[in-house]
């Protein structure tokens, strides 16, 4: 008979955890799926982002020449220039809804999700130093457009770092980002 309150003070650590853990999932099925942020509102660029082995420069886009997107739920997507200028396109989630895929004049682009939120999204490249390293050598990489690398670290000159951000040398890249930020218009 003593066994029976020392079995339930060792099962009760157990079912608080695993009640917790109950409530913690049910608090992420009532987060807005990643589609449903990106459609709830048009975007609007704000600036863009060179992250360079971590290190984040920025460059803010001025409004008058700030495009937007409206995604929509049924998988098509507005750009609408600064210009004015209209062109309609598709888009789609992929991988785990990490990547963002969109078709516009014919062309198709994926790129990474690094944020998106009710109040942000920024999405763009992701390279890792040996890619850096093969496009700087002149060598293709794959899924990358020929010269995109290059053209990425020559535009470095137009985005402010931090304070004592040290100058590198193309062979000292370890990871290179750039992202396109977007806020709601």
């Amino acid at each position: 008979m003593k066994s029976l309150p020392i079995l339930r003070l060792l099962l009760l650590p157990g079912l608080l955890l695993f009640a917790a853990g109950c409530d913690k999932d049910d608090d992420n099925d009532n987060a807005p799926s990643k589609a449903a942020q990106l459609t709830a509102v048009t975007w609007k660029e704000s600036g863009s982002s060179l992250v360079v082995n971590g290190v984040e420069g920025k460059q803010t886009t001025p409004p008058a020449t700030a495009d937007s997107y409206k995604f929509n739920p049924d998988g098509k997507v507005v750009l609408t220039e600064a210009n004015g200028t209209v062109t309609n396109g598709t888009w789609a989630l992929a991988s785990n809804d990490s990547q963002l895929t969109v078709t516009l004049s014919g062309q198709t682009q994926t790129q990474q999700i690094f944020a998106l939120t009710a109040t942000s999204f920024s999405a763009g490249f992701s390279f890792t130093g040996a890619q850096v390293q093969t496009a700087l050598a002149g060598q293709p990489v794959a899924g990358v457009p020929n010269g995109l690398i290059a053209l990425i670290l020559l535009s470095a000159s137009g985005f402010t770092f931090p304070p004592n951000t040290p100058t590198l040398n193309a062979n000292q890249i370890t990871s290179l980002e750039l992202r396109t930020n977007l806020v709601p218009k």
